[in-house]
């Protein structure tokens, strides 16, 4: 299934993405991947982001504990749109894509970005994915496997690519910021 496309249960809730089960969090905590990070502080952003292994589903508090969000910054994450759970039985859980959106997005909190301002790179992310969806669809809903294979392949390469340019472009329009 291309990105953007969205899982729903019989019920409409959206679903994790074909997990059977939550693995909890407290299961995998010796992991080394799936260790908290100390949070960072206020003013300062953290140069190394909380991961968790895939697979693994955190409630509220574990995902607040992992990323050193609060509750109130998560609630208004959540109320922009930037970060939404998958819910199961009414009861929102949070994947390893939620903690990598939550991670950066809260350090934007504390330097004074405002929720309803990172809307804007969701926002940005959508119309890049449904770029890159308009280039891989055709060739996605074809039924030869090869075919789907290749599509998946462009999809990784325009994702990178994507990254690349935009890190560079964003170096560009600040550089006059940087060279004195």
């Amino acid at each position: 299934m291309p990105h953007g496309a969205h899982n729903t249960d019989a019920t409409g809730d959206d679903t994790d993405g074909g997990y059977d089960e939550p693995v909890p969090a407290a299961s995998v905590a010796s992991h080394p991947a799936s260790r908290a990070q100390p949070a960072a502080a206020p003013d300062r952003p953290t140069s190394a982001t909380p991961q968790l292994l895939p697979g693994v589903l955190l409630d509220q508090a574990e995902l607040c504990a992992m990323v050193g969000i609060t509750p109130a910054e998560l609630e208004q994450l959540e109320s922009f749109g930037v970060l939404a759970p998958n819910t199961r039985n009414g009861a929102p859980l949070y994947d390893d894509e939620a903690v990598a959106i939550a991670a950066p997005a809260v350090q934007f909190l504390r330097l004074g970005v405002d929720a309803r301002h990172l809307r804007a790179f969701r926002t940005a992310a959508e119309r890049e994915v449904g770029l890159y969806e308009q280039l891989i669809t055709p060739r996605y809903r074809q039924r030869n496997p090869e075919a789907r294979a290749e599509a998946l392949d462009q999809l990784r390469t325009l994702n990178q690519l994507g990254g690349s340019l935009r890190a560079a472009l964003t170096q560009h329009a600040l550089r006059h910021h940087f060279e004195s």
